[in-house]
């Protein structure tokens, strides 16, 4: 698991047939690094937003992190994070 920022979103004329419906955006990892890595992760939980700090999950776990079954992502989006704490 890993956690990103949302930077954006991804326009896509044609997409894998089993990607029609998700939604794209360009995450930073890590969050807080403004030269950070730039990645497309599909949004499996429909509501992430751009400057949304998110929790992402890559390989196996990304593709499997939709109800309709596995798809071709490496990739997902799977929670928003409201908070952080310092223990």
């Amino acid at each position: 698991m890993q956690i990103g920022k949302v930077v954006g979103k991804v326009v896509s004329t044609a997409k894998h047939p089993t990607l029609v419906g998700i939604k794209l955006n360009l995450v930073r990892i890590p969050y807080d690094d403004p030269n950070g890595k730039i990645l497309i992760a599909a949004d499996a939980i429909r509501v992430s937003d751009t400057g949304d700090v998110v929790y992402l999950v890559d390989s196996t776990e990304g593709a499997s992190a939709f109800r309709r079954g596995k798809i071709p992502v490496d990739l997902a989006i799977v929670g928003l994070v409201d908070k952080f704490y310092e223990g």
